[in-house]
């Protein structure tokens, strides 16, 4: 049972919106659990929209209820033999204490920022503690919302790159990812640039997942 997790420490970057597409993606070929580990609950509240679709297996992905501490959510999972192959976690874009609880936990980290000076400097505390739990080789960090019209990324890329030592991969701010939303769908499922994308993502999460530990 792999845990992926979508962490931040600051808000409106799109970790929600990434975990419910990832793990909608992931059930095409496993079996998913969702934990949502925010009090602000966006990921229950997508996959309560979910359930109400007609034509989705509502089944996979499963969210748990009332997970309470990840640790603990994942012992109760593993005591009563229900196992999944993959389990997402929507982590707080605060708390920091909830937050590294989440990093210890995970397989694979899920970084989301938006280009720009300011998240730059507010990812910088999620990546120390990423690193500092031995997790830095198994966090992918994402520049998401890109604008589409923006023709040359080079310089946000290469800023990253050099705070972070590490090439981000890439999501664009497409009007389907929050369209689809609103009644429980993954962007990727009623577009097909946004199917791209979060295929690839998939793909490079899967890399991270099959590789070793720092």
């Amino acid at each position: 049972m792999k845990v992926i997790s979508a962490i931040s420490t600051k808000g409106g970057v799109g970790k929600s919106t990434l975990a419910f597409a990832l793990g909608i993606e992931a059930a095409k070929t496993g079996s998913v659990y969702f934990i949502d580990a925010d009090p602000q609950s966006s990921l229950t509240r997508l996959c309560e929209r979910r359930d109400k679709l007609p034509d989705v297996d509502t089944s996979n992905p499963a969210l748990i209820e009332d997970p309470g501490h990840l640790q603990e959510a994942l012992a109760r999972i593993r005591r009563a033999g229900i196992e999944r192959d993959f389990v997402f976690v929507d982590a707080p874009g605060s708390m920091m204490g909830i937050i590294e609880a989440v990093i210890r936990k995970s397989d694979c980290l899920i970084l989301p920022m938006l280009p720009g000076v300011l998240d730059l400097d507010a990812t910088r505390d999620a990546v120390d503690a990423a690193e500092e739990a031995g997790k830095g080789k198994r966090t992918l960090i994402v520049l998401n919302k890109i604008d589409a019209r923006r023709a040359d990324l080079s310089d946000a890329v290469e800023a990253t790159e050099k705070r972070f030592g590490r090439t981000p991969f890439q999501v664009h701010q497409r009007a389907a990812y929050q369209r689809a939303l609103i009644v429980g769908r993954s962007g990727a499922e009623v577009d097909k640039a946004c199917a791209k994308e979060i295929a690839a993502l998939w793909a490079e999460i899967q890399k991270i997942l099959g590789g070793s530990n720092d």
